[in-house]
Parts: structure tokens; sequence; C-alpha cells
């Protein structure tokens, strides 16, 4: 199932926008590899177009969100997965 995402340009007079000391957390999960991969692509140009440092946690399984202690700055998440649905996710991760 195709999805799109609009995230709003950012306008920095220096050009770079820094989340911490390692960018930008985004978090990806989606049960299908397939449009996982398709997102993080789309995400990666963004990102590297407007000069966002960033890094990408993808991963096909909702349990492994909360093996790591991270906190994300952003999370796409699928709605409807085999486990939990993302709103579910959006809750526990809040």
């Amino acid at each position: 199932m195709p999805f799109f995402v609009t995230i709003p340009s950012l306008d920095h007079s220096e050009g770079i926008v820094y989340f911490g000391e390692y960018g930008m957390k985004i978090l990806i999960c989606d049960d299908e590899e397939r449009y996982q991969n398709d997102l993080k692509v789309h995400v990666e140009e963004y990102m590297n177009n407007h000069f966002i440092k960033y890094e990408i946690y993808a991963t096909t399984d909702s349990k492994e969100v909360f093996e790591n202690e991270v906190s994300y700055d952003l999370a796409f998440l699928d709605i409807q997965m085999d486990d939990v649905d993302g709103i579910s996710l959006a809750k526990e991760l809040k």
C-alpha cells in the first residue's frame, strides 16, 4: 500500500540542522520490507538534500523498537501490522 509523506522545508541561514550529537533520530517500523525500504529512500533523499544530519532505525518487528532505549525525534509507523498497530505503538513510544 503506497503512502506519501510531506515534510515541511526548513529555512536556516547555515543550511544545516542538528538534532543532538548524532542528528535527528528517525524510526521506520513497517512489517513489509518493501514499503519500509521505499520510505527509507525518500527520507534519506530529503534529509541529504536539506543537509540535515540524521540516523534511521528501520525494523519490521515492533518489539525491536523497545529493545534499545533510543528516544526518536520522528517515527513513521505502519498502522496495520501483525503483532501491534501503529497507533498503539505510538502511544507506547510517547
